[in-house]
């Protein structure tokens, strides 16, 4: 099995710390989910642009948070 370091702002790869500073004024932390999956900045920033299309669409507030991943993550995490 594979182990993905869970990174912080500060340890994140540069092309990723934009978009972890980004959910966590979201999310007001780092997810642990969000720490691993910074590894790759392609995927982090992916993340960050379904997240915002996905709280800009018709989805009333409890609609989204019922069908977003980072945010059941978040709830878990806590």
């Amino acid at each position: 099995m594979t182990n993905f370091p869970v990174h912080t702002i500060e340890s994140a790869p540069e092309r990723s710390k934009p978009a972890m500073q980004q959910l966590q004024s979201a999310f007001g932390m780092i997810p642990n989910l969000i720490g691993a999956i910074s590894t790759s900045p392609v995927l982090i920033n992916s993340l960050v642009g379904l997240f915002g299309n996905v709280h800009g669409s018709s989805f009333t507030e409890a609609q989204v948070q019922r069908r977003s991943l980072p945010e059941k993550a978040a709830a878990h995490a806590r």
